[in-house]
C-alpha cells in the first residue's frame, strides 16, 4: 500500500509540472499574440470563464476536480503573468461570478486560486480580491 500512495504522490508531482509548463506556454503564445492582436487574451479568457458556469453538468465524477482546477488554474496564472489590470480584473470579476452563485463543488478551487492570485501578486491584487468576499 506504502507503493501505492508513493506511486499516487508521483503521479501528482508530474501532473503539477505538466501542468505549469502548459501554464508557462499557453501565456507565451498569448503574450506573442498580443502584438497582432490586442484583444486575444480577453478572448482567450472568455469562453474559459464561460466553462465555469457549465463545468459541472458537463463533466462529473471524477474528472471534475482536475477540469476545474486547470480552468481555474489557467485562469489565474495568466491574470497573474501578464499583470495587467484589465485582465486581473477579467479574471477576478469571473470568479466573482461564479463563487457561491450558486454554492458549487468549483468553489473552493477559487478560493484557492484567488489566493494564488494575492500570493503570486505580492499583495498587490489584495484589496480587489478582499471586494469578493463583501
Amino acid at each position: 500500500k506504502i507503493a501505492d500512495v508513493q506511486k499516487d504522490e508521483g503521479r501528482g508531482e508530474i501532473f503539477a509540472l505538466l501542468s505549469s509548463h502548459a501554464m508557462e506556454n499557453i501565456c507565451r503564445c498569448l503574450q506573442a499574440s498580443l502584438k497582432s492582436n490586442p484583444d486575444c487574451v480577453e478572448a482567450f479568457i472568455s469562453p474559459l470563464a464561460s466553462k465555469l458556469y457549465t463545468l459541472e453538468s458537463v463533466v462529473q465524477g471524477e474528472k471534475f476536480e482536475p477540469v476545474a482546477k486547470s480552468i481555474t488554474c489557467c485562469l489565474a496564472w495568466v491574470a497573474v503573468s501578464f499583470g495587467m489590470n484589465n485582465i486581473v480584473d477579467l479574471v477576478l470579476t469571473a470568479f466573482q461570478q461564479r463563487l457561491g452563485h450558486p454554492p458549487s463543488k468549483v468553489d473552493p478551487i477559487i478560493i484557492e486560486q484567488l489566493g494564488r492570485i494575492v500570493l503570486i501578486g505580492n499583495g498587490r491584487y489584495l484589496p480587489r480580491v478582499m471586494e469578493i468576499y463583501v
